[in-house]
């Protein structure tokens, strides 16, 4: 067996038509389409630093742990993970990220609903802006009337956001689910 058929192999789905140049452009140079794509990764990694792997079979091995649960604990991760939206595994694998970074996880509903908050206070920005736009009419009446409504809409957000924290963070800190 040769030391190519042993190496391990590179390969990539392109168009056709990408194909037939890339194919054109090796029977220019005199290159078997192989051994041009072999010349531009050669070109490239020298061109560039290596990047640092640690990646060794020890470190590998130490990213992924396997759990042995004590009788009943895994019917209760399963009821804890679907009241959040998450696969067991994750719902795990989120206790022990949060557990060794001292940072309460926020699910993914959560989080969405944080995002909601966001984009509706990018809309009350916007408006502002258009209200304090050069040449836009300024009738006070309608501008205390739409300062009340988004003052209003803020604190509607505010306390979205606060209800979203506190029910996350009672979620994880009680023994309940």
């Amino acid at each position: 067996m040769s030391s190519a058929a042993r190496d391990p192999l590179i390969s990539v789905h392109v168009a056709r038509n990408r194909k037939a140049a890339f194919a054109a452009l090796a029977s220019d140079r005199g290159l078997s389409e192989a051994a041009l794509l072999s010349l531009m990764i050669d070109t490239v990694l020298d061109g560039n630093p290596t990047p640092k792997q640690d990646r060794s079979p020890a470190r590998a091995r130490l990213d992924r742990i396997c759990l042995r649960l004590r009788a009943g604990d895994g019917e209760r991760v399963a009821t804890r993970a679907q009241a959040r939206g998450m696969r067991p595994a994750t719902y795990l694998s989120t206790l022990v990220r949060a557990h060794l970074r001292a940072e309460p996880p926020l699910p993914s509903a959560d989080l969405d609903a944080v995002k909601q908050v966001v984009n509706r206070l990018s809309a009350i920005d916007r408006h502002l802006a258009r209200l304090g736009a050069p040449g836009a009419p300024l009738d006070w009446v309608d501008t205390t009337s739409l300062l009340n409504a988004v003052a209003s809409r803020v604190d509607e957000a505010r306390r979205a956001v606060a209800d979203v924290v506190r029910a996350n963070l009672i979620s994880w800190e009680s023994g309940d689910v």
